[in-house]
């Protein structure tokens, strides 16, 4: 297990999942975490800890909202899919409590970053998203990065395209949360090419 080398303490990052989500933006990100040795607890904001993605692969949930204080983890992903996204703006509190606290990191892939251009916590920045709902980045003042498969600003808000950026964004994620040496190991012990 990996340690990170500030305060020799263990990075913890909590994951926000509810039905539909997008099975590879969620577990592909939360793999390479936990080889990273970040401690990941899977939190879900439906009625019950069972949760089903868009493409019907079924994941227990570690926790419920009520059981965490999500405030003291160091980074807070959101992943895509055709979810319900009320759920994720029942949260925005939380969610803009880890995009205004330099100390902390805000990870949004696919549809997600979309909910952070209209909870406002983008204007007047770039990233990018899943390119068919760049018009709520238009509508919120974002500058649309086509190009970009992943986009980290210098806020710690860390933005992922879609599903085929999933492996590129739990990299960077990684790499956000710990440090680039870690991610560099965890990307030669998954013999990952990009």
């Amino acid at each position: 297990m990996y340690i990170t080398k500030e305060k020799n303490m263990v990075k913890k990052v909590a994951v926000f999942l509810t039905a539909n989500f997008e099975t590879v933006e969620a577990l592909a990100p939360i793999d390479l975490m936990r080889r990273a040795g970040i401690e990941v607890t899977t939190i879900s904001l439906d009625q019950t800890l069972s949760v089903t993605s868009h493409q019907q692969v079924t994941v227990q949930a570690d926790k419920m909202p009520k059981q965490v204080q999500v405030q003291e983890f160091d980074a807070l992903f959101l992943p895509g899919g055709g979810l319900d996204e009320s759920k994720y703006f029942a949260q925005a509190e939380t969610i803009k409590f880890f995009a205004q606290d330099k100390n902390k990191v805000l990870a949004a892939i696919c549809m997600a970053p979309t909910v952070l251009a209209r909870l406002d916590l983008l204007t007047g920045k770039q990233g990018t998203c899943y390119p068919a709902m760049q018009e709520h980045f238009t509508a919120h003042q974002v500058e649309f990065k086509a190009t970009n498969a992943v986009y980290l600003d210098e806020e710690k808000i860390l933005l992922g395209r879609a599903c085929g950026a999933a492996f590129d964004f739990g990299l960077k994620l990684v790499e956000v949360v710990t440090d680039k040496a870690t991610a560099q190991r965890v990307a030669e012990a998954i013999v990952y090419q990009s």
